[in-house]
C-alpha cells in the first residue's frame, strides 16, 4: 500500500505531470501538490505534503536535491521521470537519492536499451541495489561482449556469445523492469491526422537560411 508518492521530472515537464494527474484521475480521486517557486513556497509545500492529506508531491530534480533532507522518509513511493538521467547525475546527487529513505522505486524511461547500456545499469542500481556487483563487473560480463557482437568486423563467436549475454541479461531484467510499447496506447489515443502545409519564403527569408 502506498500512502504518499514523490514524483520527480525535469522542471520542463513537471506542470505536464500536474495535467495528466488532474485528466486521467481527476482532483477528487487525486490532488497533488506541486513543489516549485521560491525557497519560502517550496518549504512551505513540502510541509503541507508531510502533514496534510496530500498524497503525492511533484517537483523537479533540482527542487529534490535541494530539499532532500527535508523530503527524506516523507512518502513510501519515489518515482523518476526520464531516469535514465541518473547515469549523468554526479556523485554528490547520487548519494543523495542512495541515503534516501524510501520503500519502493520507480523509474519511467524510454531510453536506455537504445542508448547506453551504462545508463541502465545506473537505473537498475538505484530501483534494485546490488542486482549486479558494480559496474566493471557489468561491463565485464554484459556491455564488452553485446556491443563486441554489434560490430561490422564481428566473428560468429562474438555473435554468438553477444546472443548469450544478451539473453542472460533479458532474464534478470524481466524479474522487475515492465516494458510497454506504443501499441498500448493505440485504443486510447485519438485518430492520427497529418497535414502538410507549402509555405512560400520572402526573399528575405530566403537570404536568411542560406
Amino acid at each position: 500500500f502506498v500512502n504518499k508518492a514523490i514524483v520527480l521530472a525535469p522542471l520542463s515537464v513537471v506542470k505536464n505531470w500536474e495535467k495528466e494527474v488532474a485528466k486521467w484521475l481527476g482532483s477528487a480521486r487525486l490532488q497533488p501538490l506541486v513543489a516549485l517557486g521560491d525557497k519560502d513556497d517550496v518549504s512551505k509545500t513540502i510541509d503541507n505534503f508531510k502533514s496534510g492529506h496530500y498524497r503525492c508531491l511533484l517537483t523537479s530534480y533540482e527542487v529534490f536535491m535541494k530539499y532532500s533532507t527535508q523530503l527524506n522518509g516523507s512518502c513510501d513511493l519515489l518515482i523518476l521521470d526520464e531516469g535514465h538521467r541518473l547515469k549523468n547525475l554526479n556523485n554528490k546527487t547520487l548519494q543523495c537519492f542512495a541515503v534516501f529513505s524510501c520503500k519502493r522505486r520507480i523509474i519511467l524511461t524510454g531510453t536506455p536499451l537504445q542508448n547506453r547500456l551504462e545508463e541502465l545499469y545506473a537505473c537498475c542500481e538505484f530501483i534494485n541495489p546490488g542486482i549486479f556487483p558494480n559496474l566493471a563487473t557489468f561491463r565485464k560480463v554484459f556491455i564488452n561482449p553485446i556491443t563486441a557482437g554489434l560490430k561490422k568486423n564481428a566473428s560468429r563467436d562474438d555473435h554468438s556469445l553477444a546472443a548469450d549475454r544478451s539473453k542472460e541479461l533479458s532474464k534478470i531484467l524481466a524479474s522487475f523492469i515492465l516494458r510497454r510499447s506504443a501499441s498500448i496506447l493505440e485504443n486510447i489515443l485519438p485518430p492520427k491526422h497529418e497535414y502538410f502545409l507549402l509555405l512560400r519564403l520572402t526573399e528575405a527569408q530566403k537570404a536568411a537560411y542560406k
